[in-house]
């Protein structure tokens, strides 16, 4: 299985299972592909909560991500 697949699997788990938690991991994936997870999973991620570039950095992401969400009112932490 290549690497973005891989990647497009393992983050669309996570998200299924509402785990965002265990996406903080250190390391870098496509930003096609977290968007693809984000997709398949109807998760609410927008393009803008992410970094520039091709490729994003998974913990920098996820800090936003909630970030965002707690700006919003919708995460309690």
């Amino acid at each position: 299985m290549n690497r973005r697949l891989r990647d497009v699997v393992e983050i669309s788990q996570s998200m299924f299972v509402g785990s965002y938690d265990g996406l903080r991991k250190n390391r870098k994936i496509e930003t096609e592909s977290f968007m693809m997870a984000a997709t398949f999973t109807c998760t609410n991620i927008r393009r803008e909560d992410l970094l520039e570039g091709n490729e994003i950095n998974m913990c920098k992401a996820m800090d936003q991500l909630f970030q965002r969400m707690r700006d919003e009112g919708k995460l309690n932490t």
